[in-house]
């Protein structure tokens, strides 16, 4: 096997100069970086996201659990979020508000094993309610500065591994800082995108 990188060295030769850097800000299942607890507020203003689970699928009735998440980045596997939530066919929403540090496009992601739907400012910007592995699923949205956007997440497990997360990425950062650098020196750029072998798979 030849690497892309081997191949364009190969077939330029000596005489040119091949520099490279990995550019992406996202992970193996396109998960962004977790959303920092400082720019998520209750409904009742404190530090994080509202959480309410349910022993259902489809968030009725009242929850059997209601607790403030820091952030929302978990992993239960094969388990549940609390003893009080049964392992498999419950559902959680989390509601709360997002603010910006700073005014500008951010990429907004939900990671799900099974479904999930987000909203901002009350209107649908991510629906993937469907039972599947573990998959990211993203939007852009232009954010103020200082504004308290209202959020609200919900996801459904149906059975087997349980995963739910929520992370933000400013849009400028899909590029890395050394990756702009080479870009901007040299005589020509080729990008190389794909998914790795944790992303294609049977799931």
């Amino acid at each position: 096997m030849v690497s892309i990188l081997d191949g364009i060295k190969a077939k330029l030769g000596s005489g040119v100069k091949v520099e490279w850097a990995k550019g992406g800000g996202i992970d193996s299942v396109g998960r962004m970086p977790a959303i920092p607890s400082p720019a998520l507020h209750t409904p009742d203003g404190e530090k994080g996201l509202k959480g309410e689970y349910f022993d259902n699928e489809e968030l009725k009735g009242e929850p059997v659990l209601v607790r403030v998440d820091k952030g929302v980045d978990f992993d239960w596997g094969n388990g549940s979020p609390d003893p009080k939530v049964p392992n498999d066919h419950f559902s959680c929403r989390w509601t709360g508000t997002l603010t910006a540090p700073k005014t500008g496009d951010y990429a907004i992601s939900i990671t799900t094993d099974d479904g999930g739907r987000l909203f901002i400012a009350g209107k649908v910007v991510v629906d993937d309610w469907t039972v599947h592995a573990a998959t990211a699923r993203k939007c852009v949205v232009h954010l103020v500065a200082g504004e308290r956007v209202p959020i609200r997440f919900e996801y459904f497990e149906a059975i087997g591994t349980a995963r739910a997360g929520f992370g933000v990425i400013g849009a400028a950062e899909f590029v890395g800082r050394e990756t702009k650098a080479l870009a901007a020196k040299a005589d020509a750029v080729i990008v190389c995108v794909g998914i790795d072998p944790n992303t294609e798979g049977e799931g």
